[in-house]
């Protein structure tokens, strides 16, 4: 089976979760599993300062309250077992991040840009994406050279022209441009799908 090229190159910075949800390691249980419901997400990244300790995932929370009888009011997260945060490059394909899902006994992996922690993956968001991939290989006959997936919005993440922060990036010529430089460089001639 040949699986055309938009799709094994499509990397994690197109389909993280950002802004990522984080929690000091001087907070409860209690407000780590607050975090966790109000943001509906499964996991958090401590940290200490600016320093990542790992993850807290709410199968450590529900282990540690229920099986372990932690008090959740007056147990710090600090105090819990968690999983360390393995990074990958932004730029890594999500090929790859699945085969590291499959291979280490983790939920998460953060991604970074420049060396900064810009965002998270989960199994949950390669899952998310599936279905789409599925349907452009189903259809892939009936093409001629368009691209099998289509974002619906943009990509969040970091410039690759002037490095600043945008949730409008557009992929062009194997880099993302933020709405300034796309102008700068290319005019008025290309536009998201947004536009």
């Amino acid at each position: 089976m040949v699986i055309n090229e938009e799709i094994t190159n499509l990397t994690v910075r197109e389909i993280m979760s950002s802004p990522i949800v984080f929690v000091s390691k001087d907070e409860s249980i209690l407000e780590a599993a607050k975090k966790m419901f109000e943001n509906n997400i499964s996991h958090l990244v401590l940290v200490d300062g600016k320093e990542v300790l790992g993850v807290i995932t709410k199968d450590i929370i529900i282990y540690e309250v229920l099986v372990q009888e932690r008090d959740p009011k007056n147990t710090l997260v600090s105090d819990l077992s968690r999983e360390p945060l393995m990074t990958v490059k932004a730029d890594t394909t999500v090929t790859e991040v699945t085969k590291l899902f499959s291979r280490k006994d983790i939920s998460l992996i953060g991604v970074t840009y420049k060396g900064k922690l810009v965002g998270v993956i989960t199994a949950s968001d390669i899952i998310r994406v599936f279905p789409d991939i599925i349907e452009a290989y189903m259809q892939r006959e009936s093409f001629e050279r368009e691209p099998l997936i289509k974002a619906n919005a943009s990509v969040l993440g970091y410039c690759d022209r002037c490095g600043v922060w945008s949730d409008r990036l557009v992929f062009v010529d194997g880099k993302y441009y933020c709405p300034d430089c796309i102008a700068d460089l290319f005019g008025e001639e290309i536009a998201t799908e947004e536009e």
